[in-house]
């Protein structure tokens, strides 16, 4: 007959008579939060263009069993593509092209969402890709990345491609060096001018110029070459037809 109580033991343990302990990891978990974009200027996000203005929207999701603790959201944007950062949701702060937010506390029930407008600069390759993804850390677990739901990837970047096009102007004038009329013998030059008026760079351009027959002593300027009864300039010998950006018009004369 056992008239004392005895304690239960934990064999796992090397004390004696212990509780058997059973110890809960509630963590968070922001691996389901996600970004997407919005074209404000009525494009596709696949076919925006130089100027129009995006919206992103970062939703920060708790999808653990655990709060999330002083949750910080950074978001480096592409300078390079993007201007006119302004944040419109979150108590956000920019900073050498990094928008920080120090979100706080996260619960499983209740996302926090934050938001900015971007502009896309003026001039932009056709088919420039620009990949944007927000970076989350909390206390007690490795900082994660968000992820554009629109895709079936995980964890990706939320894409915007450009869809731009060079459009190229080119005028030609010609002045005679003793004025008035044209008479036999004078000097003429002539001055060709390539005015890019679209929104994408024209790359390796390429002007042709055959040269009348009744001209003599061609000269062409700018490293133009003469050969076979016309005039070549191109990127070879002329950088500045490699790429002729808009409002930069590039000049070749003879």
């Amino acid at each position: 007959e056992i008239t004392t109580p005895v304690p239960s033991d934990d064999p796992s343990t090397p004390t004696a008579n212990d509780p058997t302990k059973v110890t809960v990891q509630a963590l968070p978990n922001l691996s389901t939060s996600t970004k997407t974009v919005a074209n404000q200027s009525g494009h596709p996000r696949t076919a925006s263009e130089p100027g129009d203005t995006l919206l992103y929207t970062i939703v920060v999701k708790n999808s653990g069993r655990g709060v999330a603790t002083n949750t910080v959201v950074t978001d480096a944007v592409d300078g390079a593509a993007l201007e006119n950062i302004v944040i419109t949701q979150g108590a956000g702060t920019i900073a050498f092209g990094t928008i920080t937010w120090n979100v706080g506390t996260v619960t499983p029930t209740t996302p926090v969402t934050l938001a900015f407008t971007a502009r896309l600069r003026a001039v932009l390759p056709n088919g420039t890709n620009i990949d944007n993804q927000a970076n989350l850390a909390t206390d007690g677990v490795a900082s994660v990345k968000t992820d554009d739901p629109t895709t079936p990837a995980p964890s990706d970047a939320t894409r915007v491609t450009v869809s731009s096009r060079a459009d190229l102007r080119v005028t030609k004038t010609v002045t005679d060096g003793n004025g008035g009329q044209p008479q036999p013998g004078d000097p003429f030059t002539w001055t060709i001018v390539l005015d890019n008026r679209g929104n994408a760079p024209a790359r390796n351009v390429v002007v042709v110029d055959p040269v009348d027959a009744n001209l003599t002593s061609i000269v062409p300027a700018q490293s133009g070459v003469y050969a076979n009864g016309q005039i070549r300039w191109d990127s070879g010998t002329l950088l500045a037809l490699a790429s002729v950006n808009p409002g930069s018009p590039v000049t070749v004369s003879f």
